[in-house]
């Protein structure tokens, strides 16, 4: 569900930057109604977060009542603030998401798996507690507003970014050997010829 969601979001983002060379009052509509399913799965996903993400769903809320005072581009780009807003602790939320799937892709890679385990154990090891960590902070901790959880998932993003480092190293490494490796194939294939 949670990843159908962000594809949606994802979806309905793209397209309305694709066919709206400006902020239409529609589009932002939309954004808004999807930013608002996004917090209510962020809140039952992630209960601990609920207040600061009602902290953030309240600032847009107001940002959106006051952009129906307006018309035409100016309501458009109220709504359009209104929405950013939401959508600076949505990202942080995703973002840190996005690391974790990249740990457990990483975690399944072929290339990894192929290396001596004395390589890899310590790298992998660290990435998994980083997450591990992160999945423990996501569940039990209690931010009280919007800037205090946006500030905690930077960090769990920059932790994990860090621990998954040397993984994406010794891929790019055993990716690099193998491309070297076809390629003195080829050239040796083209020298017996």
């Amino acid at each position: 569900m949670t990843r159908r969601f962000a594809l949606l979001l994802c979806l309905t983002l793209t397209l309305s930057t694709l066919f709206g060379c400006g902020k239409s009052v529609e589009g932002e509509t939309k954004r808004w109604d999807s930013n608002q399913l996004s917090v209510q799965e962020y809140q039952a996903k992630y209960p601990g977060f609920k207040a600061a993400l009602q902290d953030r769903l309240a600032e847009g809320k107001a940002g959106m009542k006051a952009a129906a005072a307006l018309s035409g581009d100016a309501k458009a780009k109220a709504m359009a603030a209104a929405n950013d807003k939401v959508n600076t602790i949505l990202f942080r939320f995703q973002a840190v998401e996005r690391k974790m799937r990249e740990y457990d892709t990483l975690r399944r890679d072929s290339d990894l798996s192929r290396l001596p385990m004395g390589v890899v154990r310590p790298a992998m090891e660290s990435a998994e507690g980083a997450v591990r960590r992160t999945r423990y902070m996501l569940k039990t901790e209690n931010p009280t507003n919007a800037g205090e959880a946006i500030g905690r998932l930077n960090a769990a993003e920059r932790t994990l970014t860090q621990a998954l480092s040397p993984l994406k190293d010794l891929k790019s490494k055993v990716r690099k050997a193998k491309s070297n490796a076809k390629k003195e194939q080829k050239a040796a294939e083209a020298a017996t010829k």
